[in-house]
C-alpha cells in the first residue's frame, strides 16, 4: 500500500574501507618530493597529500614551481618546518582552470607541499593526477632596478624591497616570474614605467596614486586593474591586455578610453572622467558598465549580450541602442539628452529621467519591467499592456499617487512608476500577475516570515511575484515553533504542506485549493477546514484538540490520520477512496466505514465503539478470515496484522468492540480466545545510514533506507526542493547552496537526514571561512552567485553587501523612516532599508557629498568598525594593542582593540591588521560569524 503507518526506530549503519592501490603514494607515507620526479596521486583513496621537500643543506635559495596535471581540480598550500602551521602561500586556481600552480623563492629548509581536489567530490575517476616540482632558477638578469629603468623613486624603492628576493639589485627571470600582484594604491608614485619588465603580472592595484600616465600594453597576462582616484592620469593604454577581466578607473582625468582588445572584459568602471566617446560593442562577457558622469556623448553597447547593468547617468549622450543586451537588467541613464532610445526586453529597472528631447518609449515585450522613471522628457503617453508589475501600480496608483508640477510618482507593490504630469497610460489587459510585499502585515510571524518565505524572494526585493509563487508546490516546516502561518493563502500552488510540531491555534488553507497532502499533527488546533481542499489525497491532523471534521468535499481522500482528538463523531460516508484511517483516542461511539471499501489499515482504539462493521471491507475481512492474519493484544487493544513485501494490513480495536463480518462459510466464526499464547508484534523501525551529510552543487549522493519488522514502500521528501530534491530511490541532487531535511516515510515511521549543500568553491572544511560560510547561508544572511552555486569567497565585499548582512544578522528590523538621506541609494536597491537602518543606529555613515558609495569595497577597518558599532561601541577591557600597523589615533583603534578582545579578529602572522586592506567574501563572513558567537552568543 502507499502509506507509512505503524512507527517504531532502530538503527543501521555499515562502513566501507578504501585500500590504496599499490604505486600510489598516500599521504601518510610522507614522501619527499624531488625536482623533475613525477608522483602520481589517488584521491580516491585520500583526499590529502603532503610531500616534503628538504633544501637545509642547500648553500642558497631557490625559484621553485609546484604544479600538478590532470583531469582533477586541485590546491596547492606551502608549509614551512611544520606541517601543522599557518601556510606561507598557496594557489587558489585563479590561474589554470584545473591544476594547481605555485611559484615561490625558497631559503634553504624543510618545506611541505599539501595537495587535495579543489572541490573535494568532484575527483576525476580516472586517477591520472600527476604532480611535480620543478627548480625554475633563472638568474639571467632582466632589468636593473635604476633610475634609468625605474624612474619613479617610490616605485623604484618598492621594487628593489620586495621583489629583489636576492638584494643584488637587479630583477633576475626567476624573480619577474614570481611576480603576479602588484598594489602600490596611496603611495605617493608620479610613474609606473619600468611595470613593463613583469610579463607574469595577473593583478594591478594603483588607487589614489601621483600617476599621470599609465601603460599596461606589454602585461599581457594581466586581468584586473584598479586605478582609481588618481585625479592627474589622462591616459592609460591598455593594447594587447586580451587577458583584462575587470577594469576600475574612476575618479581619474582621462579623455578617452580604448578597450577593444579587451575580449575578455566582463566589468568596467570609468566614471566621474572627462571621455566623450566609449566604445564597449562585441565585448560578449561585459556584465557591468559603470561610466556615469564622464561628459560622454556616443555610448555604443551593441553586441553586448552579456550586460547585465549599465550606468550611464549625466552625460550628453543623444541616442543609446539597449535592443541587443539580452541580459539586461537594470539600465540608468538619466540626465542626459537622449532623443532616440531602443529598449532591451530584459529590463526590469529603466530611469530616463531629465532626457528633454525624448518623446517616445516603445515597451513591447518588456514583461519584467518594474520600474520606469521617465519624468523630465517629452512622453505624453504610455502603453504598458506587456508589463503586469507596472500595471498593478497604476491600478493601485491613485491612492498612493504623489502629484507635483515636475512628476507624477505612482507607487505600487514592487513597482514604481515616475512620469510627467498628464501622461496617458494605456493597456490591453488587466493585470493578473500577484505580487505579495514580504512584511509584518502579509506574514506577521517573524520566524516564518524571516527564515522560510524570505527563502523564495530569489530576487531579493523584498515581494513574492507570480513567478516566484508559482516554484512554491512543497512546504516542509515541522519543528520550527511558528505561532502562526498567516500569509501562506498566498501560496496558492501549494500542494504538499508539513506544518506538525509548532505552536499553531489556527490554520487558514481555504486559498491553497491544490493541496493534495496536509500534515499538522501536534499542534493546538480547535477547528480545521479543509472543505475547500477537494484535492486532498493525505490528511494527517492528529494530537490536536479538534472537535469536528467535515470531510463531505474531500473525495480523493486516501489517508486520513485524525488520532488524539476530541472527535465525538466522524462521517466518512463521501470518502470512498479512504484506504488507511487511524482515528484511535477520541470520543468516538460509532464508526460507519461502510462506503469504505478500500480500507486496508483501521485504528479506532481508544474510543466508546461497541462494535466496528466489516462487511463491506473485503480487504478487511479477508484480514480478519485469513489464516495468515496474526490476532494479538497488547494492554486492552486486539490488533490484527498480516504483512508480505507488497502490504500493510492490519486492524487495533478496543477488546471489547465486537467486529461484525460475514461469514467464510456456514460453520460460525470462533468467538473463544485461541489456546496458543499470543505473539507480541515484531518492532517497526526505520533508519537512514546518515543523519547529516555535505554535498557540493551540482552533485548527487544516495542515502539508504533500512526498514525492519514491516514491508512497505518507501517513500521519498525534501523540505526545499530549490536546494535539493531527492527520488524515489533516495538519490539526492544538489541544485543551489543552503539546508535542507530529507525525510524517509514508511510502515508509519519516518527518518531524516540534514543535507548542507555546499557552494562549489566552499568544499574544504579546513578552511577558516568553510563553517562560516554555511552557517550563515542557512541562516539566510548571505546569498551566493550564479544562481547560488558559488560563494566566490575572494571577491571583495562591497559596503552595500556589508551593511546587508549586519542587517540581515540581526534579523532584518524595520527602520524607522522610510527614506533614505544617501543620494547614490535607491530605493529599489536591495540594500535600501539596510542603509536607512544602519544610518539611524549609527553604525554606517556616509562621505561628505552626502553619498554612501554602496560600490566602493569594503576595507577591513571598515569591517569591525561596523561590528563595533552594532555592538554600541563597548571599550575594550585592555589598552594593549597587538597590531604593530594600528595607531592610537586612528579613528578604528578601539574598535580593532575590541574585535581582538572578543577573537572576531586575529589578523596576520606579521603581527599585522593590515587596515586598508580589502574585506574579502571570506574574511566578511567569518567577522560575521565570530560575532555572532561571542556576542550575540548564537554561532
Amino acid at each position: 500500500m502507499k502509506f507509512s503507518i505503524l512507527k517504531g526506530a532502530v538503527c543501521a549503519m555499515s562502513l566501507a574501507l578504501a585500500l590504496i592501490p599499490a604505486g600510489i603514494v598516500s599521504a601518510d607515507e610522507e614522501k619527499d618530493i624531488k625536482f623533475d620526479s613525477p608522483i602520481a596521486v589517488d584521491f580516491e583513496s585520500d583526499p590529502y597529500w603532503q610531500f616534503t621537500y628538504d633544501s637545509s643543506k642547500d648553500s642558497e635559495g631557490k625559484f621553485i614551481e609546484f604544479f600538478s596535471t590532470g583531469s582533477t581540480d586541485t590546491v596547492v598550500y606551502l608549509y614551512k618546518d611544520d606541517p601543522m602551521s599557518a601556510s606561507i602561500a598557496n594557489d587558489d586556481n585563479s590561474g589554470d582552470e584545473n591544476n594547481c600552480k605555485l611559484t615561490k623563492y625558497l631559503e634553504p629548509g624543510i618545506y611541505y607541499f599539501l595537495v587535495r581536489p579543489h572541490y573535494v567530490d568532484d575527483i576525476d575517476p580516472a586517477n591520472d593526477t600527476i604532480v611535480e616540482l620543478k627548480n625554475i632558477t633563472d638568474k639571467t638578469v632582466v632589468a636593473k632596478i635604476n633610475s634609468t629603468n625605474f624612474p619613479d623613486a617610490v616605485f623604484r624603492d618598492f621594487v628593489d624591497s620586495k621583489y629583489d628576493v636576492r638584494n643584488d639589485g637587479v630583477l633576475t627571470k626567476d624573480e619577474i616570474n614570481a611576480v603576479t600582484q602588484i598594489d602600490v594604491s596611496s603611495k605617493n608614485i608620479s610613474s609606473l614605467k619600468g611595470i613593463e619588465y613583469f610579463s607574469e603580472l595577473f593583478s594591478l592595484t594603483a588607487n589614489n596614486t601621483k600617476l599621470k600616465t599609465l601603460d599596461l600594453s606589454k602585461n599581457t597576462k594581466i586581468q584586473i586593474i584598479g586605478c582609481s582616484f588618481n585625479y592627474d592620469l589622462k591616459s592609460i593604454n591598455l593594447n594587447n591586455c586580451v587577458s583584462l577581466n575587470s577594469f576600475r578607473c574612476n575618479d581619474c582625468s582621462l579623455t578617452s578610453l580604448k578597450v577593444d582588445q579587451c575580449n575578455m572584459l566582463r566589468e568596467i568602471d570609468c566614471k566621474n572622467n572627462s571621455i566623450k566617446d566609449l566604445d564597449l560593442s562585441g565585448l560578449k562577457y561585459l556584465t557591468d558598465v559603470y561610466c556615469q558622469g564622464c561628459q560622454i556623448e556616443t555610448l555604443n553597447v551593441r553586441g553586448c549580450k552579456a550586460l547585465v547593468n549599465l550606468d550611464c547617468t549625466g552625460n550628453k549622450i543623444t541616442s543609446l541602442d539597449l535592443s541587443t543586451a539580452a541580459s539586461l537588467v537594470s539600465a540608468k541613464a538619466s540626465g542626459n539628452q537622449i532623443g532616440t532610445f531602443k529598449i532591451s526586453k530584459s529590463i526590469r529597472e529603466l530611469d530616463l529621467t531629465d532626457n528633454a528631447p525624448l518623446e517616445k518609449l516603445d515597451l513591447t515585450g518588456c514583461t519584467r519591467l518594474r520600474e520606469l522613471l521617465c519624468s523630465g522628457t517629452k512622453i505624453t503617453g504610455l502603453d504598458i499592456s506587456d508589463s503586469p508589475r507596472l500595471m498593478l501600480a497604476y491600478n493601485k496608483g491613485p491612492v498612493n499617487a504623489e502629484e507635483t508640477d515636475y512628476s507624477t510618482v505612482i507607487a505600487g507593490e514592487g513597482a514604481r512608476l515616475l512620469i510627467n504630469p498628464g501622461t496617458k497610460i494605456t493597456f490591453q489587459n488587466d493585470p493578473d500577475e500577484q505580487i505579495v510585499k514580504i512584511d509584518e502585515t502579509n506574514f506577521p510571524d517573524f520566524n516564518f516570515r524571516y527564515i522560510k518565505v524570505n527563502s523564495f524572494d530569489n530576487d531579493g526585493d523584498g515581494y513574492l511575484s507570480r513567478s516566484e509563487i508559482r516554484t512554491i508546490t512543497t512546504l516542509d516546516i515541522d519543528y520550527r515553533y511558528y505561532a502562526s502561518l498567516k500569509g501562506i493563502e498566498y501560496f496558492t500552488e501549494l500542494e504538499e504542506l508539513s506544518c506538525a510540531n509548532n505552536g499553531l491555534t489556527e490554520l487558514d488553507l481555504s486559498k491553497n485549493t491544490k493541496l493534495v497532502k496536509l500534515d499538522c499533527s501536534n499542534n493546538s488546533l480547535e477547528k480545521l477546514d479543509v472543505s475547500k481542499n477537494k484535492m486532498l489525497k493525505e490528511l494527517e491532523c492528529g494530537n490536536n484538540p479538534i472537535k469536528d471534521l467535515d470531510l463531505r468535499n474531500n473525495a480523493d481522500l486516501e489517508l486520513l490520520e485524525v488520532s488524539e482528538a476530541k472527535l465525538t463523531k466522524l462521517d466518512l460516508s463521501k470518502n470512498t477512496k479512504l484506504e488507511a484511517l487511524l482515528c484511535y483516542s477520541n470520543q468516538l461511539t460509532a464508526l460507519d466505514i461502510s462506503n469504505n471499501r478500500d480500507l486496508e489499515c483501521v485504528a479506532c482504539f481508544g474510543n466508546k465503539i461497541s462494535k466496528l462493521d466489516i462487511i463491506n471491507n473485503p480487504t478487511l475481512l479477508s484480514l480478519y478470515k485469513n489464516s495468515k492474519g496474526e490476532e494479538m493484544q497488547y494492554e486492552k487493544i486486539k490488533i490484527i496484522t498480516y504483512a508480505d513485501y507488497k502490504n500493510i494490513l492490519y486492524m487495533a480495536v478496543d477488546v471489547n468492540t465486537v467486529i461484525v463480518a460475514a461469514k467464510p462459510t456456514a460453520t460460525p466464526t470462533p468467538t473463544v480466545k485461541p489456546t496458543v499464547a499470543p505473539t507480541k508484534a515484531a518492532a517497526v523501525s526505520l533508519t537512514l545510514n546518515k543523519k547529516t551529510a555535505n554535498v557540493t552543487c551540482g552533485k548527487n549522493i544516495t542515502l539508504k533506507a533500512t526498514l525492519t519488522g514491516a514491508s512497505s514502500k518507501i517513500t521519498w521528501k525534501s523540505s526545499n526542493s530549490k536546494i535539493a530534491t531527492v527520488d524515489a530511490s533516495g538519490k539526492i541532487k544538489a541544485k543551489m547552496a543552503g539546508k535542507v531535511t530529507i525525510t524517509a516515510t514508511a510502515a508509519g515511521k519516518s527518518a531524516k537526514c540534514t543535507v548542507t549543500v555546499l557552494y562549489k568553491d566552499v568544499t574544504n572544511s579546513k578552511d577558516f571561512w568553510y563553517a562560516p560560510t554555511n552557517y550563515l547561508t542557512a541562516k539566510g544572511v548571505v546569498k551566493g552567485y550564479d544562481n547560488q552555486t558559488k560563494f566566490k569567497p575572494a571577491n571583495k565585499c562591497t559596503r552595500a553587501q556589508m551593511v546587508t548582512f549586519i542587517w540581515r544578522l540581526q534579523g532584518s528590523p524595520k527602520p524607522k523612516t522610510s527614506k533614505c538621506k544617501f543620494s547614490d541609494v535607491k530605493k529599489t536597491d536591495y540594500f535600501y532599508k539596510a542603509c536607512i537602518w544602519g544610518n539611524e543606529n549609527h553604525i554606517v555613515e556616509g562621505y561628505k557629498n552626502g553619498t554612501f558609495g554602496p560600490q566602493i569595497v569594503c576595507a577591513r577597518r571598515h569591517a569591525v568598525t561596523f561590528l563595533w558599532r552594532l555592538a554600541n561601541k563597548p571599550k575594550p577591557t585592555s589598552t594593549k594593542n597587538k597590531f604593530k600597523d594600528v595607531k592610537k589615533s586612528d579613528y578604528f583603534y578601539q574598535a580593532t582593540l575590541w574585535a581582538s578582545e572578543k577573537k572576531i579578529l586575529a589578523g596576520y602572522e606579521d603581527g599585522t591588521f593590515r587596515p586598508d586592506g580589502d574585506c574579502l567574501r571570506r574574511q566578511m563572513v567569518t567577522f560575521l560569524y565570530k560575532y555572532d558567537k561571542f556576542v550575540n552568543g548564537k554561532g
